[in-house]
């Protein structure tokens, strides 16, 4: 088996049967034969070239079905070789499409029998599901999930002990936004089937035990990150799903709502355990944990979960925050800026900077530099340009915004922080940092989210259940504070739309007094900063 990335315990098979059919499969010709066991030998012992000579000679033969089964592992070689998806897609598209009609294109006639290659639509589904991962809109990414969750839907009605095929669709339809309570059924279906093969990989000493671990651990992950995100409408279904084993469902004691953070919290335990080298997985699974978990309280995101985020988010980024979710916290910034220093800042930095939204909405500064933890982020700031063509940024760097060694050495006009801060919960380090960076008379622009209603009114801030933190008045203001910095002024806006529903966030404009001011000396409000109709959070 040869792990695909992209899609939960992905593989391509190499095919000898696998085929659906109530009818006996006839005798095939002997080249045809003979070259789909050459081929396979080959391939086995790690000869690629020759395997591919094989598969080719019995695909031009376009003997039905043997030229099927060919195509099918020539696209695995394809992808082995020279990592060609558009040829292994060609391939196994046409492997199907022959399979269903009972010919091959060459053949003289059809068999008059249909057939449906179990290998060739998941193989072709993992092919789509990595696909997607580097789409370039989200229309694009959403239709070739759809079609990878149509495919394995197929799979698991020929063959329903498919654990990867259950584990795959289930991943497929959380990423392609479908009903999360539907997409836990398939992921725990197929841990459960993964859990028989593991056990029997261990007992037989089987060198692709290592695969299937991994495999269950990014299922796991997926289980646990599926129930975390249920409303508790659909956590009283999933309680009362058949289909659906949870924690403490059974007893009277525990609400709907426990036993599914409850299963939660242990899918994702799980996922951890299993993730062994695998950093990124292990960071995403430790950082849903801490945001589902009530006794873990981490005080920032880990670097390594950040990385990960933005790097699979960036392809897409502007597309889902500017179009799905009605965003406009860059605007919002720079208005502030503009209303702070008219005439622009000498040197400004733009902590966090993603792709360059920031930048482009009107940040006004003589030179303007861009720092962002993601390297995919980083290269699409880099490559952000005004309308005339002219570079967004004059620097951008990669790295840790707590890193004090990529700050320039010359003390900073602004910081700007656009939806940055919700992956610290502790806000005092930073806020030092930055106080250090700036000038006298330095400002600091940035928004945080704030505490949900039913937050206890003593906690300085908290780890939501979406990954993300939320934060105080009151901590903003002692962490201000103690990093000697002036509050100008905190307003209250939204953040973007979640679900249709907002998020309610406050921007902030601190500033860093001169030497002949006093930090408890207070200004009155930045005057004129426009909030959007779109983007108020009422009265």
């Amino acid at each position: 088996l040869v792990a695909l990335g992209g899609a939960v315990g992905g593989r391509r098979w190499l095919v000898r049967e696998a085929w659906t059919t109530a009818e006996e499969r006839a005798p095939a010709p002997c080249e045809s034969e003979r070259l789909l066991t050459a081929g396979n030998g080959a391939y086995l012992r790690g000869e690629l070239e020759r395997a591919s000579t094989a598969y080719a000679r019995c695909v031009g033969l376009g003997e039905f079905p043997w030229a099927c089964d060919c195509a099918v592992n020539l696209a695995s070689v394809a992808l082995d070789l020279s990592n060609d998806a558009a040829r292994a897609e060609e391939l196994y598209r046409q492997a199907l499409a022959s399979a269903a009609s009972g010919t091959w294109p060459a053949a003289a006639e059809a068999t008059g029998a249909a057939y449906f290659h179990v290998d060739a639509a998941h193989n072709l589904a993992s092919l789509l599901q990595s696909k997607a991962a580097a789409a370039a809109t989200v229309l694009e990414r959403q239709g070739l999930l759809r079609e990878a969750a149509e495919l394995y839907r197929d799979v698991v009605r020929a063959d329903d002990s498919r654990w990867d095929a259950w584990a795959n669709l289930g991943a497929a339809m959380l990423d392609a936004d479908a009903p999360r309570l539907d997409a836990a059924k398939c992921l725990q279906r197929g841990i459960l089937l993964a859990e028989r093969v593991e056990a029997e990989y261990e007992a037989g000493g089987d060198g692709r035990l290592s695969s299937v671990l991994h495999a269950l651990a990014t299922a796991y992950y997926g289980l646990g990150s599926a129930l975390a995100h249920l409303s508790p409408d659909e956590a009283r279904q999933a309680v009362a799903d058949d289909d659906l084993a949870l924690i403490g469902d059974d007893s009277p004691a525990d609400s709907p709502v426990d036993a599914v953070v409850d299963s939660a919290a242990n899918a994702l335990r799980t996922a951890v355990a299993l993730a062994g080298g695998d950093a990124k997985l292990r960071a995403k699974a430790e950082h849903a944990l801490a945001a589902v978990s009530r006794e873990i309280t981490a005080d920032r995101a880990s670097p390594a979960f950040v990385r990960a985020l933005f790097d699979d988010f960036a392809a897409t980024f502007d597309e889902q925050l500017l179009g799905d979710l009605d965003y406009h916290v860059p605007e919002l910034i720079a208005a502030a800026s503009r209303a702070r220093r008219p005439d622009g800042y000498d040197l400004a930095l733009d902590a966090g900077c993603g792709t360059g939204l920031l930048g482009l909405s009107g940040l006004v500064a003589a030179k303007l530099v861009g720092l962002d933890l993601s390297a995919k982020m980083c290269d699409a700031a880099r490559n952000r340009k005004f309308p005339d063509g002219s570079p967004v940024y004059d620097l951008v760097l990669e790295g840790d915004l707590l890193d004090p060694a990529l700050y320039p050495d010359d003390p900073l006009d602004l910081i700007a922080a656009a939806d940055v801060l919700c992956y610290f919960g502790d806000l005092s380090p930073l806020l030092a940092l930055w106080a250090d960076a700036l000038a006298p008379d330095g400002d600091l622009i940035f928004t945080v989210e704030a505490l949900l209603p039913e937050t206890p009114a003593d906690d300085p801030w908290r780890l939501t259940p979406s990954g993300r933190y939320v934060h105080s008045r009151a901590h903003v203001a002692a962490a201000a504070q103690t990093a000697r910095l002036r509050l100008a002024d905190a307003a209250p806006i939204v953040a973007r739309l979640e679900k249709g529903e907002p998020v309610n966030a406050t921007l902030y404009v601190l500033t860093k007094p001169g030497p002949d001011a006093s930090y408890l000396t207070t200004r009155p409000p930045c005057p004129g900063t426009p909030v959007p109709a779109s983007a108020r959070s009422g009265p």
